[in-house]
């Protein structure tokens, strides 16, 4: 009797750990909104959006998705541990914006972000001729205070002789 008391309590206890780590933390979910600035003009649709995650330095995974037609997405099935900490980007154009540091509280399973885009047009009016002709003009202007100092030592120069052969002929 002792003996299968004792059985029991062996396979009670190895049972238990089995038990706790197949409830493991509860899980959670990220969702979050994609929004332009300045005007808030433009697709958010079919953005690719990802989640990453690091436990200390060590990032642990990552994982993408797609926006939908207002810009929303979600992550789910995301473990809460306050170890954790989650970072979302998303690409837009040629730049990738992200998010700010995202971890669960203690009893937390629902977080939401708003990632900020600001987009870069680069069309065909770009203003290269202005900066190219702001370019020259500085350089012009470089070239002729260069010139300006050149004739004022020459002028220098040449008054300082004139001086000395003043002096020497005073003397």
């Amino acid at each position: 009797m002792k003996r299968s008391i004792v059985v029991f309590v062996v396979i009670l206890i190895l049972c238990i750990p089995s038990a706790v780590a197949a409830q493991g933390s509860p899980e959670g979910q990220i969702e979050g909104q994609v929004k332009i600035e300045p005007n808030g003009e433009g697709d958010v649709s079919d953005l690719e959006a990802t989640i990453t995650w690091f436990i200390g330095a060590k990032i642990e995974t990552s994982y993408g998705t797609r926006t939908n037609d207002d810009g929303t997405f979600s992550f789910s099935n995301l473990p809460t541990d306050p170890d954790y900490t989650y970072f979302v980007s998303v690409h837009y154009g040629d730049s990738e914006f992200h998010s700010s540091p995202i971890t669960f509280e203690s009893g937390e399973n629902i977080k939401s972000v708003e990632i900020t885009v600001f987009p870069f047009d680069s069309g065909e009016d770009d203003n290269l001729e202005y900066l190219f002709a702001a370019f020259a003009i500085v350089w012009v202007v470089i070239f002729g205070y260069v010139l300006f100092l050149q004739q004022r030592q020459k002028r220098l120069r040449h008054d300082i002789e004139t001086l000395k052969t003043l002096i020497k002929e005073n003397d």
